[in-house]
């Protein structure tokens, strides 16, 4: 069966979409689903072609989507990590991404995060909303500023470029370097204690692995240079949130801008919400029209060389 299933409206990319109808396959589009495993089976059960949101794959909804006829899951974005990676490999099912297509949109996100909680612009704008013509809200220059980038992969080297002309000096650590790029960029590389050590501006870049996922715990905050800005576009589970919420109370951290959070959506009661200084996107930073675009169109041409037999360079597991 050439059906394929998506948990993105297809009228948002109707040209996108349309080589998928030519090429004779058929598209459904699927409510995204967030945790609730029998869910994701009964809605994406029997479809080769799945292309994913947030969706959880771990490996009983991977066995029972197998079983089904699954042969491919594509994520638009880089990350990759709500796929049991080695499951999928095991069972025969391919995993892709979509690698670069949403990295500039990550980046200019990363750096109105970065402004916006300079700034205070959060406090302004709800101020205003609020009928408060309130001038006297501190905030911050960024100008002359150190940034500190812990992971230095591709939206961060972008991000680097972006703030470069603001910046006094940037800093990243990583355990494999680019050191062409540092070199361009004229980015120090430094191990983590530098980084947190000096850094006005924190922002992360690191995928959510074993090692990764807690890494920021409160400890973590007050090995940071105080008032430090900290800034989250990589993937909510690295940052022990009531830990980043002790910090942001006690002035620790001047404020956080974030994006990703550990529980999506972020729960009403999460403690994050009642902090003025701290700058909250629904996870959206990748989802301008324009990276949007490139990440459907990317995905689509990976279902049409899969399907074709040709090989993929953004498959990120083996098949058995």
């Amino acid at each position: 069966m050439n059906a394929i299933a998506t948990m993105y409206n297809p009228q948002d990319c109707p040209d996108e979409y349309d080589l998928l109808r030519k090429a004779g396959f058929r598209v459904d589009y699927k409510q995204p689903v967030q945790t609730d495993s029998s869910d994701v089976i009964r809605q994406l059960s029997g479809y080769p072609w799945i292309i994913a949101s947030g969706e959880y794959f771990p490996r009983t909804v991977l066995e029972a989507l197998k079983s089904a006829g699954l042969r491919l899951i594509v994520r638009l974005g880089v990350g990759y990590d709500r796929v049991d990676i080695r499951a999928a490999g095991e069972l025969g099912i391919a995993v892709a991404n979509t690698p670069g297509a949403n990295a500039n949109a990550v980046a200019e996100h990363t750096l109105m995060l970065t402004m916006a909680v300079a700034r205070n612009a959060g406090l302004c704008n709800a101020n205003m909303h609020s009928d408060r013509w309130a001038t006297g809200v501190k905030s911050v220059d960024l100008s002359g500023c150190t940034v500190g980038l812990v992971g230095f992969g591709n939206i961060a080297r972008i991000f680097a470029r972006m703030i470069r002309p603001i910046a006094g000096r940037i800093l990243a650590c990583d355990p494999y370097p680019n050191r062409v790029a540092a070199a361009d960029l004229h980015v120090e590389l430094a191990d983590l204690d530098a980084v947190l050590a000096h850094a006005d501006v924190l922002s992360l870049h690191l995928p959510l692995t074993e090692e990764s996922r807690n890494m920021f715990d409160l400890a973590m905050f007050h090995k940071l240079k105080p008032g430090a800005i900290f800034i989250n576009t990589s993937r909510g589970e690295i940052v022990q949130e009531d830990a980043l919420a002790a910090a942001l109370a006690d002035g620790t951290l001047l404020g956080a801008g974030l994006d990703v959070y550990q529980t999506e959506p972020l729960p009403a009661e999460s403690p994050l919400r009642k902090l003025d200084n701290c700058f909250m996107t629904p996870h959206s930073a990748s989802m301008s029209d324009d990276a949007f675009h490139r990440m459907t169109s990317a995905a689509i041409h990976t279902i049409l060389k899969f399907a074709a037999g040709e090989s993929l360079p953004n498959q990120v597991n083996k098949t058995c």
